[in-house]
């Protein structure tokens, strides 16, 4: 099927996952901002993929499950590819981008940049891990808070960006670390309790709205190693001579 035939499909599919993850997490306290999903997704061919633009999302929460009041506000924007293999019931995702900017309130009109992380996918350069995540600065996504949820906070200062400075060419091998896969991170380290049963049952049906999105595994040929092996230690998402770039493409 030719991928533009895919796009309502996904668009459907993409849209069922939002709207039911976003109930789940309004039951666990938090908030999210688009509300909407026409307002975050855009979907496009690519190619022989079919390309979902994410649009800046900004979660408040808490900075911890059991703490009072949300003090945290984090930003997820990126991009997502589908293949052309992807049905109804499973969306096979080839590539991705992923940008997450963290922010804690300290006063009315003011916030800390707190952690910035961009996650990448990369099955061509040596040393990259397939999957991988480096620090970034993410302190102009203080624009997209404040469009989203009505305030003024000022921009953020170099005293106030505790990412500027950090060394930002350390790659960390990761999971597959989509846009969708960084929205359940969001929850299960901010609005999880080991002590809120109601937290925990939210936090599985937001899994469950995900499912439906899955890897494709005919573009991590290098990780055919560490399945062989039952072994998941960090260097098999390392380029494997036995798993050259020829073989994944």
């Amino acid at each position: 099927m030719a991928a533009a035939k895919l796009i309502p499909m996904i668009e459907a599919r993409v849209r069922l996952a939002w709207e039911s993850f976003y109930a789940e997490l309004v039951k666990m306290g938090g908030d999210a901002r688009p509300k909407q999903a026409a307002d975050i997704f855009v979907t496009q061919p690519n190619g022989n993929d079919i390309e979902v633009t994410v649009k800046p999302v900004s979660f408040r929460v808490k900075e911890k499950a059991s703490h009072s009041s949300a003090s945290i506000f984090v930003t997820v924007t990126g991009n997502i590819l589908f293949a052309d293999n992807s049905t109804r019931d499973d969306l096979r995702a080839n590539g991705f981008a992923t940008r997450v900017g963290y922010f804690r309130e300290i006063a009315d009109k003011k916030l800390k940049h707190v952690y910035g992380v961009h996650y990448d996918f990369d099955d061509e350069r040596p040393a990259h891990p397939i999957f991988h995540c480096q620090i970034s600065s993410m302190a102009a996504y203080v624009d997209h808070i404040n469009s989203a949820h009505h305030r003024q906070f000022d921009a953020i200062g170099d005293g106030d960006d505790l990412v500027k400075g950090l060394l930002g060419n350390v790659r960390i091998p990761t999971a597959h670390m989509d846009p969708f896969s960084v929205f359940l991170q969001v929850i299960g380290d901010h609005l999880v309790s080991e002590v809120n049963d109601d937290g925990r049952v939210a936090f599985v049906r937001a899994q469950e709205a995900m499912s439906g999105i899955r890897s494709e595994t005919a573009q991590t040929c290098r990780l055919s190693l560490a399945l062989e092996q039952r072994c998941f230690r960090s260097g098999h998402w390392y380029r494997d001579a036995k798993y050259p770039v020829e073989a994944a493409s």
